[in-house]
């Protein structure tokens, strides 16, 4: 199948959806929102508008993402917003693009865009949504190079102008930004969807395949109490993730206990999950292992301070410290490599 279709911002003005319809258009994918956190100015607009006319439509977030932070506040924020409406029949999508140069402006990593995608895919799939990802091919190949288990995990709407078929395989496909529609005054972003949406998302919009598993925890981790405050090295989106992220902060309070969960402390208001591995001692105490040179370590993940991927032999067996400054640790033992504290084991 191929279906025609636009995407539609608040830069497209106050379009006639009635005219779009009539001119063959099948589905609007609509920008819902855009940074962290900012409404599109016709987002509300536009939906009540293909309510009204009957067309199928999808919403999408521009993300700003610098952090995991940033990105999980976005996620949260892009899915309380599109759960205000009805009628939804495509999928929620995240907008990974930088056509402005501010991400790269700020510095933000391929390394943090996969983390961006990961966090995003916990927080909508794990609410029964449909996600989708949104990128030209040189970012999906980018992404793929450092995870393509994650990226080919994530249905694709490609965007890739000036070819006669789509250079990957993708549920839609962005084949121009310059075309013309009836409805809409200015040059519209012009698509083909390859599969039908609205029956694979039944109106629930919950997508139906390899729905989110709750992670079964090993042990009731409970040695800390709700008022502690603890130092952390890492955290979690929810009290079932099993991805561990960085944290914002170096610490926090808890204040609720899940006993039974993976991550069963609450930090903060929201702040996030952790469990007894995440946390290296209460606030205060002396009793937290400090790394220093001299001391043995061995890396949880093989890949470098500086995001390079190592041979996995360097996970199987600890390795002298041979400097410490700050989060930047070197192993030495022939192996002369700088990993992130967060990634060691000592």
């Amino acid at each position: 199948m191929k279906l025609f279709g636009i995407d539609i911002s608040e830069h497209n003005g106050n379009v006639d959806m009635k005219k779009i319809k009539n001119s063959g258009v099948k589905f609007a994918i609509i920008r819902a929102s855009w940074g962290h956190f900012q409404e599109d100015k016709q987002l509300r607009n536009n939906v009540k508008k293909c309510n009204d006319v009957g067309m199928n439509y999808g919403l999408y977030h521009y993300s700003y993402a610098r952090n995991d932070a940033e990105a999980k506040q976005e996620a949260e924020n892009f899915l309380a917003l599109a759960k205000q409406f009805s009628g939804r029949s495509y999928p929620l999508v995240l907008d990974m693009e930088d056509a402005d140069g501010w991400k790269k402006e700020q510095g933000v990593s391929m390394e943090q865009e996969v983390r961006t995608i990961r966090i995003w895919k916990e927080i909508i799939e794990g609410a029964g949504q449909y996600l989708m990802l949104y990128c030209n091919k040189d970012w999906w190949n980018k992404l793929r190079a450092i995870d393509a288990k994650l990226i080919d995990s994530i249905d694709l709407w490609l965007a890739h102008w000036g070819i006669s078929e789509p250079s990957v395989n993708c549920g839609i496909w962005q084949y121009s930004s310059d075309g013309k529609v009836n409805g809409s005054s200015v040059r519209t972003d012009v698509n083909y969807a390859y599969k039908d949406y609205p029956s694979l998302i039944k109106g629930s919009s919950s997508k139906p395949s390899e729905p989110a598993k709750p992670s079964k925890p090993s042990k009731p981790n409970t040695k800390y109490k709700v008022g502690d405050t603890v130092n952390i090295n890492g955290i979690y989106v929810s009290k079932d993730s099993k991805e561990k992220l960085k944290p914002a902060v170096s610490s926090g309070k808890i204040t609720k206990i899940y006993a039974g969960s993976h991550n069963p402390y609450l930090i903060g208001n929201g702040t996030g999950f952790v469990n007894d591995d995440c946390i290296t001692g209460k606030k205060g105490s002396t009793s937290s292992k400090t790394l220093k040179v001299g001391m043995k370590a061995k890396p949880k993940k093989a890949v470098s301070y500086d995001g390079v991927k190592l041979d996995s032999f360097v996970t199987k067996k600890y390795f002298k410290v041979i400097e410490v400054e700050k989060k930047r640790v070197v192993l030495g033992d022939g192996i002369n490599t700088a990993f992130n504290i967060d990634n060691l084991i000592y």
